[in-house]
């Protein structure tokens, strides 16, 4: 087997897309994997993988677009570092002062 490259992933979501019926102008590859991280490192590992899925749950449910899903992982991001700061700083877990919705306002659902 060989070493996958960043070629290889970006054929393969378009693969994806494609089998999906996804148009392939509402991915953004960069913001998907930098929000995974975030997310990965900042509150744990496996909820990297799903926080992008409940990302694309929330755009589907609202017919969202490419800026769409960037400005939600950029909001999720930001949550998952609040998340990080209120653990390392003791103030619990970060699960709701300030955190933001799918929504991006802030405000609870």
């Amino acid at each position: 087997m060989t070493t996958p490259t960043p070629e290889d992933l970006h054929a393969w979501v378009e693969h994806v897309a494609v089998r999906l019926g996804v148009p392939r102008e509402a991915i953004d590859v960069d913001a998907l994997l930098d929000l995974t991280r975030d997310v990965a490192h900042q509150v744990a590992r496996p909820a990297g993988p799903l926080t992008t899925f409940l990302l694309g749950y929330a755009l589907a449910a609202a017919d969202g677009d490419a800026t769409r899903l960037r400005t939600i992982a950029q909001d999720l991001s930001t949550a998952a570092a609040s998340w990080a700061d209120a653990r390392t700083d003791g103030t619990g877990t970060g699960a709701a002062t300030g955190a933001a919705t799918a929504g991006g306002t802030g405000e609870e659902p």
